[in-house]
């Protein structure tokens, strides 16, 4: 499993930076992250097939015939996506992790590819004009599961497995953590919170603050700040 140094907050206003530092986790709903108007599509938040249970290529499909009529697998246009909604109302906290990827080793030989795998990319900073740095990883998740148990809510946290979208087809193991590798430069890493709710509303979660543990940075400047003190690596 990759280590986690680090996850990002990208906010689009520096209250919603503050608010996060205080412990206010606001969480929207994964419909929300569905409907999301064309224009706000740039950002990468806007994905209208979130959470996809089951992802068919034409070609693994039968024919399907209404009466007369019948749809062969090659008429399609693309895949058959098949979405659950009861995921619909599950509220998300998406977080830039900075970890070591496939770098399970590191030698004299890797150490310059593992810092730039560890350089945010660029197209992060269309997510925001403010970052929040969490520092400690290990403390922010304990304290997010320390309230979740307290409120009684149920949660699954863990990082966002990427797919082909024209190569899959099958099913998804874990609906809500499986994206379209379109989004993979997010590197995202969710904690979904199920509030066993019946409607797709916003949730914010309060930890407490997280002054401690966090610290609103200049995403620009992050890369050239940011550096790796690894026992005999420079």
């Amino acid at each position: 499993m990759a280590a986690i140094y680090f996850y990002l907050k990208f906010c689009e206003r520096e209250q919603y930076a503050r608010d996060f530092v205080q412990g206010r986790l606001w969480m929207n709903p994964l419909e929300y992250f569905k409907k999301l108007e064309n224009g706000d599509a740039s950002d990468g938040r806007r994905d209208p097939y979130e959470a996809p249970d089951a992802w068919y290529q034409p070609s693994q499909l039968g024919s399907v015939t209404y009466g007369d009529i019948e749809i062969r697998p090659t008429d399609l246009a693309g895949p058959v996506v098949v979405q659950p909604a009861h995921l619909n109302t599950i509220n998300l906290l998406s977080l830039y992790a900075g970890t070591s990827g496939k770098f399970e080793i590191i030698t004299v030989d890797t150490f310059q590819a593992f810092k730039a795998h560890m350089q945010v990319p660029e197209r992060c900073l269309t997510m925001g004009s403010f970052a929040v740095f969490v520092h400690h990883v290990r403390d922010f998740t304990s304290r997010i599961i320390k309230t979740v148990r307290r409120e009684n809510f149920a949660l699954e946290a863990g990082p966002v497995t990427y797919f082909d979208p024209t190569r899959f087809s099958g099913t998804m193991e874990k609906p809500a953590f499986s994206k379209r590798d379109d989004f993979a430069w997010q590197r995202e890493h969710r904690f979904a919170l199920n509030r066993n709710v019946s409607s797709p509303e916003p949730y914010v979660l309060d930890v407490g603050s997280l002054a401690d543990i966090c610290t609103i940075v200049d995403p620009v400047e992050f890369n050239k700040t940011i550096r790796f003190g690894l026992p005999g690596f420079h």
